[in-house]
């Protein structure tokens, strides 16, 4: 009977220490998923970061002096600049426009959904807003993506914005949405 008791004895000490060793795995495990699920956070974060419209427009322009860079094609910029955007994102990528050639900038013109600037503000996202002294006039417009005097306002606004360019001036165009 002891031989019994203590073979039991001996099977509870080994399961104790395997479920000990266990949690013990399973802690380090715990530790080490969360760690990966940070990185893979981390990561997602960073691939959106890179795709936001505002960090594709800062990866695009690149300023050396007044030369302007874009892909294989430099412009000489002499406050010569002109912009347009149209599209549900532009308004981040006229921010990024605005920060990148500054006061190259002369005059602009961006039509935006309607309420996307106290969007942005109550969302606390004011580096995706221009910045108050930008040429770049924000127009709101097209509630429920519909054509409304606002955005035939803006459409107007940059038909007599493109017609005054001449040969000197550059023309940034900034579009989102579907293709």
């Amino acid at each position: 009977m002891q031989r019994i008791v203590s073979t039991h004895l001996t099977k509870l000490r080994l399961f104790q220490f395997k479920l000990k060793s266990t949690t013990c795995l399973v802690n380090k495990m715990s530790v080490h998923v969360k760690n990966s699920c940070h990185d893979a956070l981390t990561m997602f974060k960073a691939g959106i970061q890179a795709v936001l419209p505002n960090q594709m427009v800062k990866n695009t322009l690149c300023m050396e002096g007044n030369i302007l860079k874009v892909k294989d094609r430099t412009y000489r910029l002499n406050h010569n600049v002109h912009v347009v955007a149209f599209g549900k994102a532009v308004i981040g990528m006229v921010r990024a426009t605005d920060d990148v050639l500054g006061n190259h900038i002369v005059d602009g013109v961006a039509s935006v959904p309607a309420g996307i600037t106290d969007i942005l503000k109550e969302a606390n996202k004011m580096d995706l807003l221009p910045n108050d002294a930008s040429p770049v006039k924000v127009i709101e417009g097209a509630v429920h993506n519909l054509p409304d005097k606002d955005s035939y306002q803006a459409a107007q606004d940059v038909h007599t914005l493109a017609k005054s360019l001449t040969a000197e001036d550059i023309l940034i165009v900034l579009i989102s949405g579907k293709n």
